[in-house]
């Protein structure tokens, strides 16, 4: 490879994990190293899980209200993608379709349903229940 060849680490956008790696010439020397490059693809595990259920995400609440997000551009500079980017708390857990509808409302549960994950603040996930432990 020629100095202007980049290899950097994915990181699974749902669980933060390393989940690949990635060759790109057009990458920039300044990608966080412990970060590396997220990856809206969910990893192996997460893609199993997602077959299973939607990804409930815990987040802390905004200050302002809005989640943060980051913009992907094309190579023109164009905004084509906004990646919610929330501060999250490190808790997740996976809870089957038909629960999800009873639970939340339909707009929600839609959009939960197409992207297989949705965040939610502390009180929401403890409301749930989904901060007691479960035997499996």
């Amino acid at each position: 490879m020629n100095d202007k060849s980049h290899v950097g680490l994915t990181t699974c956008f749902y669980c933060g994990e390393h989940s690949g790696v990635m060759l790109d010439r057009r990458m920039k020397d300044s990608l966080p190293k412990e970060i590396g490059i997220v990856d809206m693809m969910p990893c192996s595990s997460c893609e199993s899980h997602m077959k299973k259920g939607i990804w409930l995400i815990e987040i802390n609440p905004p200050k302002d209200g809005k989640i943060p997000m980051h913009e992907q551009t094309d190579r023109k500079g164009n905004v084509v993608q906004r990646i919610p980017n929330p501060d999250r708390t490190g808790r997740m857990a996976l809870m089957i379709d038909p629960a999800v509808e009873r639970i939340f409302d339909k707009g929600m549960y839609e959009w939960g349903r197409k992207h297989r994950f949705l965040f939610i603040d502390k009180e929401t996930y403890e409301m749930v229940g989904l901060d007691q432990e479960v035997e499996a």
